[in-house]
């Protein structure tokens, strides 16, 4: 019974020469015949070939196939490839293809191929195309061995590690008399409400202007401790940050503290513990960074090759005007 619904599916996706109704047919052509035996597989292998080699379109000398019309239903992004799931709209795709091809051989009839733009053009989409071929060589981010990814990061596992880091909330003022008023109207252990009310009528900061919720004014973000470069805050001196980190925890109000000409007093709002990120939480990251790098050697690589290969000359005279710092002339010449 499968294989007859097999050989029906096959017969019917053969048939078929509509563009909007190819790709499901090659779907459930690829779908339904995956029988057991291997010359059920070569057969259907066979198939799915020979349906892809059917014509859609002629343009001049050049033949569209149906190959050619997934090749390029499959090179679309998730987004515009599930705008050509309607039948209309895939026959739309297949006139793209048609004029695009009828553009490009006027151009050449015409011999705009041959102008420098389009050459450069030309040369960047080949280097692409060789690049991709490359990348073909590397394994895939999720295909890295998780031996690999591991000991990676366990080389590194001080970088994936958290500080501790304390948010801050702030009073400003421009002097040490304004700093006492400010300790005496705050009071022994004040809450983050009674800290922003002080912050709000007494500091210079745009953390106490903000106009938001009252627990919240003088919020000046966090911050690590000295010397850890992970946690620094553009808005906080060093000399603030130390004695932050300094207080006890939750709710300690520091004394006031002398920064670039003005006078800080500091509560502890929150404090965020250290903690080292899980192997789960980086895994991914780290398989696309390997895979990046593992990108990146076998270009230069292939390139290293290349270089031993090819001959390269170079004219000095014109090379040493370049690096000179050589400038464009109105004409697109070169002149020292």
């Amino acid at each position: 019974m499968r294989r007859g619904i097999c050989s029906l599916l096959v017969a019917s996706a053969l048939a078929l020469t509509l563009p909007l109704a190819l790709p499901l047919a090659l779907t459930l052509t690829l779908a339904g015949c995956k029988g057991p035996g291997r010359d059920e597989a070569k057969k259907a292998e066979a198939d799915t070939l020979q349906l892809e080699a059917k014509v859609l379109a002629t343009v001049g000398s050049r033949a569209i196939t149906v190959g050619d019309f997934l090749e390029a239903l499959s090179s679309l992004d998730d987004v515009d490839r599930a705008r050509f799931e309607a039948p209309a709209r895939r026959k739309e795709l297949l006139q793209a293809l048609i004029e695009t091809e009828a553009l490009a051989q006027e151009a050449i009839a015409q011999g705009l191929d041959k102008t420098p733009a389009v050459a450069q053009e030309l040369r960047a989409a080949l280097r692409d195309a060789m690049l991709q071929e490359i990348h073909k060589t590397v394994p895939r981010p999720e295909a890295l061995p998780e031996a690999d990814v591991r000991a990676y990061y366990t080389e590194r596992l001080g970088s994936y590690s958290e500080p501790e880091r304390r948010r801050l909330q702030a009073i400003v003022v421009p002097s040490d008399r304004d700093a006492k008023r400010a300790v005496s109207l705050l009071g022994h252990e004040p809450s983050a409400a009674q800290f922003g009310e002080v912050a709000k009528a007494q500091s210079t900061d745009a953390s106490a202007k903000s106009g938001g919720p009252v627990d919240l004014l003088g919020d000046v973000g966090f911050v690590s401790a000295p010397g850890d470069d992970r946690g620094t805050n553009a808005r906080i001196p060093a000399e603030v940050r130390t004695a932050a980190h300094a207080l006890k925890g939750v709710g300690s109000v520091s004394s006031p503290v002398a920064a670039q000409g003005v006078f800080w007093i500091v509560r502890v709002a929150s404090v965020s513990a250290a903690r080292a990120r899980t192997f789960e939480e980086v895994d991914k990251t780290i398989r696309i960074f390997l895979a990046q790098e593992l990108r990146v050697a076998a270009e230069k690589k292939k390139l290293l090759t290349l270089a031993s290969e090819a001959k390269i000359a170079l004219d000095p005279a014109v090379l040493e005007r370049v690096l000179r710092g050589a400038t464009a002339t109105h004409d697109g010449g070169l002149s020292p």
